[in-house]
């Protein structure tokens, strides 16, 4: 395992050894994705960058064109390669994301609008504090919420719970939903 993995799991593991995250409660999830994956991103974008814009060791064993791979891939000629890529006209990839992708659709939030404007409010509070190796576990510990009622999904009910058993879809102890036929 490369040692950016070996540290991102260490540090991951930090805060739960550490009791920050309880894996099992869904704010606690909800605010660990809403802190961790735009900076997790971040590394990953920054990662690519300096990889594809730096040169490799010289390897006389490999086949493939020694250089820079952002200029490899952009000039491959220039480095005695072919040229395999299949050109996409950029108009075609924005017809086709208008026509199947709904750019505010849920899935795209991190976590549900509700959430995402509590956390912000306790985050400009906070400052806006960058995220980053070192402060990540202190925003979050400091990003928690106020222990208040947030519908994270509009138009849900909790389920009646019998005997241990949630659910009981069957005796009509589920929740009610009207519906038009």
């Amino acid at each position: 395992m490369s040692p950016f993995f070996t540290w991102l799991q260490s540090t991951l593991e930090e805060g739960v050894d550490a009791g920050w995250y309880d894996v099992n409660n869904t704010l606690q999830c909800m605010i660990f994705h809403w802190v961790f994956i735009p900076w997790l991103q971040a590394e990953l974008d920054n990662y690519q960058d300096r990889i594809n814009h730096s040169q490799k060791r010289c390897d006389k064993k490999k086949v493939l064109p020694h250089g820079i791979p952002d200029l490899i891939y952009h000039c491959a000629e220039d480095y005695g390669a072919l040229d395999f890529k299949v050109m996409v006209a950029p108009g075609a990839i924005d017809y086709i994301e208008q026509l199947y992708v709904t750019q505010n659709h849920i899935i795209f939030d991190l976590v549900p609008a509700s959430l995402n404007n509590l956390i912000n409010l306790c985050y400009d509070q906070l400052g806006r504090p960058p995220v980053g190796c070192s402060s990540m576990w202190t925003v979050y510990c400091e990003n928690m919420v106020p222990d208040t009622e947030v519908d994270l999904l509009l138009g849900l009910c909790d389920l009646h719970e019998t005997d241990g058993y949630l659910g009981g879809v069957a005796n009509s102890l589920a929740c009610k939903v009207s519906v038009r036929s």
